[in-house]
């Protein structure tokens, strides 16, 4: 697990097309695409998930590959394209926030592609779009990263415990297609400035090359960690 400091920010969508032409054609551009939900790119562990009721944490891309996480700032909609203005970025090792970079996400039938460009170096995710998570009882079980030694612990009522860089507890439910825990509890963090107990955790497991990882990312007033575990 990693642990940084940074603030959620808020965006909301909606997408519709319109157009003339045949009717098959005028049906593809009227097509409107459900935003909301998980998108994995399909090279590496990194997910995007969406959910526009959110009022904090609208769009958050983990890229679990590299320990970064990316939160974008305000936002607008043209056409099937998603203007964000404003990116906060934590990494390991650090955090960096972007106050004038524009972000352009696309949606599509199948997924959604995202684009910036940072420190003048591109920055562009493909993700498919990825079903809804099932019940919880899929998670259930005690799990174990062999790159860090975090443990996840989750019972069938949804209460957890994670041994990492800190020891985190709740319980968390599902909420449309992934799931939330509220209040969680950090201790014995390795740095005691991130000890809280006001954490909101949000949740999704995801399959990639055969393997299923449960990733989560916690915020609060304290501060931000995120990480995974392979089932």
């Amino acid at each position: 697990m990693k642990t940084k400091v940074l603030a959620l920010i808020a965006m909301s969508l909606a997408i519709a097309g319109c157009g003339g032409g045949s009717s098959d054609e005028e049906a593809s551009k009227n097509v409107t695409y459900l935003q909301d939900g998980i998108y994995l790119n399909d090279t590496d562990l990194t997910v995007m998930f969406i959910d526009t009721e959110q009022v904090n944490g609208a769009l958050i891309v983990g890229d679990f590959a590299n320990n970064s996480v990316y939160f974008t700032h305000t936002s607008t909609i043209e056409g099937d394209t998603l203007k964000s203005k404003g990116v906060t970025h934590a990494f390991n090792g650090g955090l960096t926030v972007y106050s004038d970079l524009e972000v352009l996400t696309t949606f599509t039938e199948q997924g959604a592609d995202l684009s910036a460009v940072i420190n003048n170096q591109n920055l562009i995710y493909s993700f498919d779009k990825v079903p809804s998570n099932g019940e919880l009882s899929t998670l259930v079980g005690t799990h174990t990263n062999p790159n860090d030694g975090s443990t996840w612990s989750i019972n069938n009522d949804g209460s957890f415990v994670i041994n990492g860089i800190c020891t985190l507890s709740g319980t968390m439910h599902k909420v449309k297609f992934y799931y939330v825990a509220k209040n969680v509890q950090a201790v014995n963090c390795a740095d005691s400035s991130f000890n809280a107990s006001d954490y909101e955790a949000r949740v999704v497991s995801v399959e990639q090359a055969g393997n299923t990882y449960i990733l989560g990312l916690l915020a609060g007033n304290n501060g931000i960690i995120w990480g995974y575990v392979p089932l």
